[in-house]
């Protein structure tokens, strides 16, 4: 499991090449579903423009247990920051 500021990351190995993407948003992060699925669409194109910083064969499972969170680049610099790490310890 992997934390940063805004997201939780709980990452698996799926025994494939490829790397598979879900995320879980609180009602009480966002109070109205609008606002919850801004957050995932997010979470899916951080997830889609980064293939090379993303490591393939995993199960990524991206929780937000608090926010709010107002933009795309806060969820693009949290995940590319995690998946650094993630990276790091797997060399």
């Amino acid at each position: 499991m992997l934390r940063g500021e805004f997201l939780l990351l709980k990452v698996l190995p799926n025994g494939r090449e490829i790397s598979r993407f879900a995320c879980s948003i609180r009602r009480g992060v966002a109070r109205n579903a609008p606002e919850r699925n801004r957050i995932k669409r997010w979470l899916r194109e951080a997830f889609r423009r980064n293939p090379k910083k993303i490591p393939a064969g995993f199960d990524w499972l991206a929780i937000v247990p608090r926010g709010p969170i107002d933009s795309y680049h806060i969820v693009n610099k949290e995940l590319t920051e995690i998946c650094g790490r993630l990276s790091q310890r797997s060399s």
